[in-house]
């Protein structure tokens, strides 16, 4: 949506009425779960998607949050002044920026601790596929909003 603003024009009403159907209906969801459902299976569904989590789970999981909380935001700001130059040519470069950010913040997320210190190509090639599988629905989407 918002590169169909930024390359064809567009008024911000018609980017929130595309964007408000997308919130309406996880709102729904919610009240759909909270309210819909009997008490019982409530409980059972809350059960069921509980899981404690060991000490090295708990480290893995600090450390990929703390890789992402440092990664991910410069990948989101460094290209904002890209796109605020005003030169085209600039804007594919600052629209991969964030991808290769997601690719490092995953690679990185990879060293931490409870996984191996250096990267064996197996998982090389599962962070390099779903990297790729992001950037191609990511493209789909970018051209379903632009029709």
């Amino acid at each position: 949506m918002f590169v169909r603003v930024i390359f064809k024009g567009g008024h911000p009403f018609t980017l929130m009425s595309q964007t408000v159907p997308i919130l309406m209906l996880g709102l729904m969801d919610r009240v759909a779960y909270h309210s819909g459902l009997v008490d019982g299976v409530r409980r059972r569904c809350e059960a069921a998607g509980r899981t404690e989590l060991t000490v090295e789970q708990k480290a893995e999981v600090s450390w990929g949050q703390t890789v992402h909380l440092l990664v991910l935001p410069v990948g989101s700001l460094l290209p904002l002044p890209l796109m605020a130059s005003g030169v085209q040519s600039t804007y594919l470069f600052a629209f991969a920026l964030p991808f290769v950010f997601t690719l490092v913040a995953a690679l990185l997320e990879h060293t931490g601790p409870g996984f191996c210190a250096t990267l064996d190509p197996k998982t090389i090639g599962i962070v390099c596929a779903k990297y790729f599988g992001g950037i191609v629905s990511f493209a789909m989407l970018m051209g379903l909003s632009a029709a």
